[in-house]
Parts: structure tokens; sequence; C-alpha cells
């Protein structure tokens, strides 16, 4: 397989590492002319992609012609939901009418006021329809079909990206009893793999933790365990609910958490 990687970045360029050992040949993107000299020197093939700005989109095509398969990583648009849109259905038209794409949404997708957030069961009110997110999954899967597996990761965290390092020594923090929704970096990489291996194409996946401790508790240990000044947080009803995201549906397709609590991260 011929893998295109639209946003070689936190989570698409060890992705592309760990595939390439693999025996996988990688096809992928940056916006910065020092991170693509860098990353030719380690071999990719990259492409310099900025889509918001006018390219070539023959090159593109060019570029992009012999993929099988795409991982769509392009962060939510600073501007308007429809700009967004626009720039996935660009970068989705760069490659042949049969290749197979994979678009990294969030559960950031799901409504606040949804207790228990899985992928297939909840009414169409549940959704978040501020989230860019959710209507760029919706037009994608419309031009799609078949050919795109979503999967809506919870907060990332892995290398270099620890959230209890930004609440570190800060007081009066909010919403100390929500419960913590988070997934690690190496289990969103094993994921889109198995995606890749097994072809699971036309479905919507969350990815997260099966454990989802108190924010509070949680960020409270963590700054413990790295010596970080303590945070403080907001003594709020005990009775106010949370959203928990549900990781049910990807372990009845069989897959093994490594991080299956955030404190093992």
């Amino acid at each position: 397989m011929n893998i295109g990687i639209i946003g070689l970045g936190w989570l698409g360029l060890p992705l592309a590492k760990s595939l390439e050992k693999k025996g996988f040949t990688i096809f992928g993107t940056t916006t910065s002319l020092e991170k693509k000299l860098l990353l030719e020197k380690e071999g990719f093939q990259v492409f310099l992609l900025n889509l918001n700005e006018e390219q070539d989109e023959n090159q593109l095509k060019d570029f992009f012609n012999t993929c099988t398969h795409c991982f769509l990583n392009i962060p939510p648009s600073k501007t308007n939901f429809q700009t967004y849109q626009n720039q996935l259905l660009k970068a989705v038209s760069f490659f042949n009418e049969n290749a197979k794409f994979i678009f990294a949404s969030s559960t950031s997708v799901y409504s606040e006021k949804v207790e228990i957030a899985f992928e297939d069961s909840l009414k169409i009110t549940d959704y978040n329809f501020t989230s860019q997110l959710f209507l760029t999954e919706k037009a994608l899967k419309l031009k799609l079909k078949e050919n795109l597996t979503v999967i809506r990761f919870a907060g990332l965290f892995g290398e270099n990206r620890n959230p209890a390092r930004f609440l570190a020594g800060k007081s009066n923090l909010k919403n100390g009893n929500s419960a913590v929704n988070l997934v690690h970096q190496i289990d969103c990489i094993h994921f889109i793999k198995k995606i890749l291996n097994e072809n699971i194409w036309g479905e919507c996946f969350n990815l997260c933790a099966s454990e989802h401790p108190k924010r509070s508790e949680f960020y409270t240990s963590f700054c413990q365990k790295l010596n970080l000044e303590m945070p403080s947080f907001e003594q709020e009803n005990l009775s106010n609910t949370s959203r928990i995201v549900s990781n049910e549906k990807s372990k009845k397709w069989n897959f093994i958490y490594q991080y299956d609590s955030p404190y093992d991260f």
C-alpha cells in the first residue's frame, strides 16, 4: 500500500515512521519548507501543501496518484466551518477515485449534554452543531461513502504532549468534576494501522481510554508525579454530570488498548 498522510505533525509523523518500518510507502505533506527538507533527508516523499493558498492541483494529483489510502489529519480551520470543509474536500480531490480515507475527527463532535457518547446510537440533536469536524464528517461521508472511516479521537496525550504541564500551578480551574476522556498517541497509531491492515471501511469509531477519572483528581495526580506545582479547582456541585466517551465499539472490533487507563500514560 502507498499511504498519503495529509499533515506530518505530532500524530502524522510517528504514524509515517511506523508504517514505513512495515514496508509501506509514504507520501506526506507539511506546511513548512524547513520541515519538508528535514523529512526528505529522512527519506520521506514530501509535498509542501498549504490549503489556504492556491497551488498547482495537477502537481498534487501527480504526487498522490499512486496512493491507495490516505490519512486526513488537518486540524480545524480558525475561520468558518465552510472554509475548513472545502479544504478537506479539496484535499480528497487530489487522490484517485478508488483511494480509501481515514479522517482524524474528535470527540468534540458530541454535545456536552450527552452523558455517554456512543458512535451509532445518538440522536442528531446529541451532536455539537458548532463543531467544524462534525459538519465536515458529514460532507466527507456524502462524497466518499464506504471509502471513508472516521476516527473520533479523545484528548490526545503522549510524547511532548502532557496537558498537566499547562495546568500546573493554576488556581480556580473549572470543571474539576468532569470526566477525563483521553487517548494515548501509541493507541492512535496502532488503531490506524489496524484499519489499514484489516480493511475496515465505512465505519466510525471513538478512540478513548476506558477509565474516566475526574479532571481535578487526574491532573493533580499527574502534577504530583512530575513534581510540578499543584493546580487547584473551583468547588462545584458534585451532582453535575459530564460526558463520557465510550470505546465499546473499538473493543468489539478486537482492539486492545496499550494505555487503557490515563494513569498509565
